[in-house]
């Protein structure tokens, strides 16, 4: 079975700003992850590595227990806890920092139809007859 183009492009990771921890996202905390528990830091890789709209994985050893985060949403820096790793997915050498990659950017919405012309004002209504002249003095 042929494989989707998008799954040819060579994939590589990167510590987003070179720092150990946790993923962090450009302005705001995360809102859109997968959580999975007792993967291990390849299957976390892997998962994120099929999953087209994953940007990158984030795996922490606690413990007895492993965590898998999936990040659904762009991630540009790590914040420092303790047995957490960030890493960001790269297309071809290029960080995955945007909705989709410009490979696979999805053709832009269709443009509204134009409203219909703005049809004229009608017409004044005809003026009322005049009234009737008085009649002539006998």
């Amino acid at each position: 079975m042929p494989q989707p183009a998008w799954t040819q492009r060579r994939i590589s990771w990167m510590v987003p700003d070179g720092k150990r921890g946790a993923c962090r996202h450009p302005g705001s905390k995360s809102r859109v992850k997968r959580v999975t528990w007792a993967f291990s830091d390849a299957d976390c890789r892997r998962a994120c590595a099929q999953l087209l709209l994953c940007f990158a994985y984030e795996y922490a050893k606690l413990g007895r227990f492993s965590k898998c985060h999936l990040q659904l949403e762009p991630t540009d820096s790590t914040y420092p806890i303790l047995g957490h790793s960030c890493f960001a997915k790269t297309w071809d050498g290029h960080a995955a920092i945007m909705a989709f990659p410009p490979f696979l950017s999805p053709n832009p919405p269709p443009r509204p139809p134009s409203p219909p012309p703005r049809l004229p004002p009608p017409p004044p209504p005809p003026a009322p007859p005049p009234p009737p002249s008085p009649p002539p003095p006998s």
